[in-house]
This record gives C-alpha cells, structure tokens and sequence, in this order.
C-alpha cells in the first residue's frame, strides 16, 4: 500500500508541472492568434447652442405695489385678517408672518375687491 501511495505521488510530481506548462503555452498560442478589436474611434461631443436668455424687463411697481410697500406691520396685520391670510402664528410656536411676508401674501391672494387699495 506504502508503495502505490510512493508511485501516485511520484506521477502527480512530474504530471502536474507538465499540465501547467501545457496550459502556459496554450494561453500564449490563443493571445497570438487572437485577433483584437479595433478600439472604437471617440467621437467629439457634437456642441449644442445655448439658447441666449432675454434680459428681465424691469417692471415698473404698480400702485398696489407701492401702497403696500409703505405700510406698517398694523396696517399689514389688519389687511391681512380683511384678505382671510393668516398672519397669526403662521410659523406655528407662536411666529407671525414679517412684515414682507405679509406683503408677499397681500400681493399674492390676487382677488380685485383688495381692501388696502381704496
């Protein structure tokens, strides 16, 4: 028994660099005769114009805007409740509405029978 464990150690010894050096020369073989691929041509990025924006056209402030704009925080605050905007605790933990808040909800409500404008 001894002597076929000897004899199958001694035949992978010798068979197991032959296959290895077998493999080597079969992998350089196929890289040689590999053909490679074209590596694919870069194409420049085609440049798409930009579109020239307009300059702003400064608006001239209405009279609403003006009117508005030299309130007091009363006035604003009793606009406001006559609008239905709630300037009361709008931040929630007690925060009311700033002074330009308010404008910015008076200009923005948009409905015609506005009472700061008479």
């Amino acid at each position: 028994m001894l002597a076929t464990l000897n004899a199958a150690i001694d035949t992978a010894i010798i068979a197991i660099p032959i296959a290895f050096i077998a493999l080597v020369i079969t992998r350089e073989i196929l890289k040689a005769t590999a053909t490679h691929p074209t590596p694919p041509i870069a194409l420049a990025p085609i440049a798409t114009p930009t579109p020239i924006a307009a300059p702003p056209i400064p608006q001239q402030p209405t009279q609403i805007d003006l009117i508005i704009a030299t309130v007091r925080s009363a006035e604003l605050r009793r606009y406001c409740s006559e609008a239905g905007i709630r300037w009361r605790n709008a931040h929630g933990k007690g925060r009311h509405l700033s002074s330009e808040e308010m404008r910015q909800a008076l200009l923005a409500v948009g409905n015609l029978d506005r009472p700061w404008v008479a």
